[in-house]
């Protein structure tokens, strides 16, 4: 036991000699090591603290010292160091018995090793010994210098070494000028500020690397979007910042939120070698994740912008190129097996946009459009040479699992798309059809849609509603179909010769749940007739079948037979 004892005790001593022998004997190519510029002053202050007593005799007083906020973890590290130094100095007379003991070269360096990391953590809590209102000032003013981002700081603030020093300050807020009572941008919970490490001895030259922003929500009007332009045309991200875990919220003039996108990362740097300050974020915007990344070149003042989904099989890309009078660019839309390839010009809150090469397979397209910012307001045209109305239908398209989402069905929203196809492939009964879709005050409909068998007459929706209730998107639509030619009318179907009489119209109401496939016939009625009682007994008999009503164009004709049969037999 006694042995154990005589080994540490001259471990200790031989520790306490190698600390002073490096730090005070060769204050001068300890400079070497570091790569700060130590001075007198701070030489002194080294020195002197290996010969303070008075610290190492009240190591559990430090702490009330300090007018600073101290983690559990850096009083930890504090009081430890002066405990091992107080343990050291308990044998100061004994240091040349350390050389009648043979110490091997890897205990050399591991104990070499061992207090320059107890070294290192000392230095590095430094920062803690930093006044309070002092950092909450200081870090204000250099973010508003190198940033150009106005914060207000709070007084609650701690400082951590892990993973690399940083200050961490509670419920910030950022404004979008000096006066605090108009434009606040956002509010976070959480801010974290990183410095480097380098001149912890002179709190005043101190450096910011990075800023971490988590759990904040933006808030994002007309009046402050020029605040975004302003920050990402200028030279002002030469260090990252960083925001996770966050939201942006979308507002109206009055003060109404028209979209959410949720941040799960959002980092903004500066490349040198390109001369562009860059965007990278990774969210949801109405349930959908994306990712975009921009570009912005601070030399011809030209960016790109891209957006990808890879859930849908999405990608947004465009070129822009401003000068004074307006913003000019080529996009690129990839939608599965669509290319849409267009140029578009902006002027103030118009954007008018128009195909230029466009591919679906093989199919021919073209559109053009317009969209009104203020309010928002898309008017779109699109044109195929041919198109499969079975894939258009598709209640598993992009364009479905949108509307099931919910997310369109948005009073802010307004809306009116037509689709327009010459040849409808893989379907005997239309040839071609003009699909209108309109959106307006959250209410979606596609009246005035026609489907055109070009021998006999057109289908057309006089009045429709999608809507969803109780998480099924439910269709409801009124259709009338006029009968141009009766005869090939009654060719196709191959009536009987007693039941073919002039027809001129046939109309008849739906209702259609997408979400589980269940169609109903509400009724159905010819010549503008009154609905018979016997149709009515068709209507009930085939809505009553569990198995899918009507299969194919086959089971169709058979089920108006049956309706004319019953009227004109009637």
């Amino acid at each position: 036991m006694k042995n154990i004892k005589k080994k540490i005790s001259k471990f200790i001593q031989y520790l306490n000699f190698l600390i002073k022998k490096t730090l005070l004997k060769h204050l001068d190519k300890t400079n070497n090591i570091f790569s700060f510029k130590i001075s007198y002053f701070n030489k002194y202050l080294i020195s002197s603290f290996f010969k303070m007593k008075i610290l190492l005799k009240y190591p559990n007083k430090i702490n009330n010292t300090f007018s600073f906020k101290i983690s559990n973890s850096n009083k930890y590290l504090i009081s430890s160091f002066f405990k091992i130094k107080k343990i050291l100095l308990k044998y100061p007379n004994k240091i040349n018995n350390i050389f009648s003991y043979k110490i091997s070269n890897f205990n050399k360096y591991l104990i070499g090793s061992i207090s320059l990391l107890f070294l290192s953590l000392f230095y590095l809590s430094i920062p803690t010994l930093y006044d309070k209102t002092w950092v909450q000032n200081a870090i204000e003013k250099k973010i508003l210098k190198e940033f150009k981002i106005n914060f207000s700081i709070s007084s609650d603030v701690t400082y951590e070494i892990l993973p690399f020093p940083n200050f961490t300050f509670k419920n910030v807020k950022i404004f979008t000028n000096e006066d605090e009572n108009v434009g606040k941008l956002a509010e976070i919970k959480k801010l974290k500020v990183f410095i480097s490490p380098k001149n912890f001895f002179n709190k005043d030259n101190f450096n910011i690397k990075k800023i971490l922003i988590l759990d904040a929500n933006f808030s994002i009007k007309n009046n402050n979007l020029e605040y975004f332009k302003n920050f990402l045309n200028n030279n002002l991200l030469k260090k990252k910042i960083i925001i996770k875990n966050s939201n942006i919220f979308f507002k109206n003039k009055e003060e109404e939120t028209v979209s959410i996108i949720k941040i799960n990362k959002l980092t903004f740097f500066y490349d040198k070698v390109k001369i562009l300050n860059q965007v990278f974020l990774k969210g949801k915007v109405f349930k959908v994740p994306f990712i975009l990344e921009f570009n912005k070149n601070l030399i011809n003042n030209n960016s790109l912008f891209v957006i990808n989904s890879k859930k849908y099989k999405f990608q947004f890309e465009n070129n822009s190129f401003n000068n004074k009078l307006d913003i000019k660019g080529i996009n690129k839309i990839t939608i599965l097996n669509l290319l849409l390839l267009s140029e578009y010009k902006k002027e103030k809150d118009m954007f008018n946009f128009e195909s230029k090469k466009t591919k679906l397979n093989s199919n021919n397209v073209n559109y053009k459009g317009q969209i009104n910012f203020n309010p928002f307001d898309l008017f779109i045209d699109i044109n195929f040479k041919e198109i499969k109305l079975k894939k258009l239908l598709n209640t598993n398209s992009i364009l479905f699992e949108l509307i099931k989402s919910g997310s369109l069905f948005n009073d802010n929203l307004s809306a009116n798309i037509n689709i327009n196809s010459d040849v409808i492939l893989g379907n005997k009964l239309f040839d071609s059809l003009k699909l209108v879709i309109n959106l307006n005050n959250g209410i979606l409909d596609i009246n005035d849609s026609v489907l055109i068998n070009k021998k006999i007459g057109l289908l057309k929706l006089t009045n429709s509603k999608l809507f969803l209730l109780d998480n099924n998107l439910i269709f409801n639509g009124n259709f009338n179909l006029k009968v141009n030619n009766s005869t090939n009318f009654h060719n196709y179907l191959q009536t009987k010769k007693k039941i073919r009489k002039l027809i001129n119209n046939i109309n008849f109401s739906l209702d259609f749940n997408i979400s589980t496939n269940e169609l109903n016939l509400i009724n159905l009625t010819i010549n503008d007739y009154e609905q018979e009682v016997q149709i009515t007994n068709l209507l009930n008999n085939l809505n009553m079948r569990k198995v899918p009503k009507i299969k194919n164009v086959i089971e169709l004709k058979n089920f108006i037979r049956q309706v004319l049969n019953v009227h004109y037999s009637g």
